[in-house]
């Protein structure tokens, strides 16, 4: 018998349906796990997640990672008196950077803010997706589900997926806070366990510069998404001379790596870009046209003062003006190609359509 993942907006749409991540096979699925019919392997299902991986993250083994979604679910249960799904969410994202001896306190606000704020940035994404109801959304990359919560608010079909369990679980609790009913899925996008065209909409903000594998996340994602559907990606560019938007080290995309992971450890005390391969529009562009996605957008994306509350002084002055020059029409141009952070909108063209375009270049 297949598993089926009981979708949280599963009254209104067909439950998503998992396969094996490594041959697309049959699945069987008991509560506490899924088990491949064709390869045998066997996938766990922790905290209501189903576990997926078949390679951890780049920061902790997959038994390091599992124990620490479980000291964030048992320590926010216990430091919290608050009722159950209530404020359980920021406990968790305050123990975990208690936890986490590689985040110094004085960056702490800074990636705070970037995981519990970004609402009008992630309505704003939801739009430009062109999101409706009974739409079948990935959320690629998802953290703590700002995307999907602005998705389930359009009534689509929210699914989340991340390679990190410690972010999904305290995604599943704010989703539990807010209402908010979504799928989660721990997973590797260069081999997500679904079929292909399973989505109308795919988003994956932030994601691509921390992929193993640049060409293989891309093809996943177009191989994801239904003929006409449309797919939102966002990076920081290499090529930007100025502070990198996360750590405030300038030009990171262009200093050597060695020089680099040096600089940023006598600076900030910590390599924070060790695992991050920046990527450019132009090079996400190029990959795109091999894997039938069309450009329908590039833009410089915004950097919101509500994101960045705990910038100071000129980094508040560079965020102003930034903000002002991407909505002029030439500086805004030039934005998109070497400001900090970009935008892409494309839609996978039908199969037709590709056909075409082939007939046209003979």
């Amino acid at each position: 018998m297949s598993g089926p993942a009981v979708a949280g907006s599963a009254d209104r749409a067909e439950a998503i349906r998992f396969v094996c991540p490594s041959c697309l096979g049959q699945l069987q699925s008991s509560p506490l796990r899924y088990d491949c019919v064709a390869c045998a392997l066997q996938f766990p299902v922790l905290h209501g997640i189903p576990d997926f991986r078949l390679r951890p993250d780049r920061y902790l083994t997959i038994d390091e990672e599992r124990a620490k979604a479980a000291v964030l679910v048992e320590g926010a249960c216990n430091r919290n008196r608050t009722p159950e799904g209530s404020g359980r969410f920021c406990a968790m994202l305050d123990h975990y950077y208690e936890i986490t001896d590689d985040v110094p306190a004085h960056v702490v606000p800074r990636y705070r803010a970037y995981h519990t704020g970004r609402s009008r940035e992630f309505a704003t994404i939801a739009d430009e997706l062109a999101i409706e109801p009974g739409h079948r959304l990935l959320d690629a990359g998802c953290g703590t589900g700002g995307l999907l919560m602005a998705a389930a608010q359009r009534g689509a079909q929210a699914v989340g997926l991340d390679i990190a369990l410690r972010w999904l679980v305290m995604c599943r609790q704010r989703l539990d806070e807010t209402g908010v009913q979504a799928t989660l899925v721990c997973a590797d996008i260069e081999a997500p366990p679904f079929l292909p065209g399973l989505f109308d909409r795919i988003a994956a903000v932030d994601l691509l510069e921390h992929c193993h594998s640049l060409d293989a996340a891309v093809t996943s994602l177009s191989r994801q998404l239904k003929p006409k559907g449309r797919i939102w990606l966002s990076g920081a560019n290499r090529y930007f001379p100025g502070p990198h938007a996360a750590t405030g080290l300038w030009a990171v995309g262009l200093v050597p790596r060695a020089a680099l992971a040096r600089l940023g450890r006598a600076l900030r005390g910590f390599d924070s870009l060790r695992h991050t391969h920046l990527v450019s529009p132009r090079q996400i562009m190029g990959l795109m046209e091999q894997h039938q996605l069309s450009l329908l957008n590039l833009r410089a994306r915004p950097v919101e003062l509500e994101d960045g509350q705990s910038y100071g002084g000129w980094r508040r002055l560079l965020v102003t003006g930034y903000g002002k020059l991407r909505r002029m029409r030439i500086a805004g141009r030039l934005l998109a190609l070497v400001g900090p952070v970009f935008s892409i909108l494309a839609e996978k063209r039908s199969r037709s359509a590709g056909h075409d375009l082939a007939k046209e270049g003979m």
